[in-house]
């Protein structure tokens, strides 16, 4: 009867529907909502520090593009793709301001599951 929170990561996108579904049942499932203005930002990032990621087949690179180039526009696709699958899961969102601000706080995501499931939170 403890709440807790799972940090999903990004390629939870790739589950079939089945374990969506059956973690709609257990849980309340949070949208942590991404500013589109930030995408090619996080997709430099990701270049940069060079973490493994599960492309599944959006990586693509163009004849005559380089290795850079193609990472920063397939990132860029993946990042968007991951933004749909969980903003259809949802059973609610948070702003990308206001879940990355110091002041969110771990229990804020816990009260969640006490909202009616179709707000947008704080």
């Amino acid at each position: 009867q403890t709440p807790v929170i799972v940090n999903t990561g990004g390629s939870l996108v790739y589950s079939p529907e089945k374990y969506w579904q059956q973690l709609k049942v257990l849980t309340t499932i949070i949208h942590l909502k991404m500013d589109h203005s930030l995408v090619k930002i996080l997709a430099a990032n990701y270049l940069r520090e060079g973490r493994s990621v599960i492309w599944q087949g959006i990586y693509e690179p163009l004849t005559g593009e380089t290795r850079d180039e193609s990472y920063l526009r397939c990132y860029t696709k993946l990042l968007k793709l991951r933004e749909n699958a969980y903003a259809k899961y949802a059973d609610c969102a948070v702003d990308y301001y206001q879940h990355r601000a110091p002041t969110m706080l771990i229990e804020h995501f816990i009260q969640i599951r006490h909202v009616r499931l179709s707000s947008v939170l704080l």
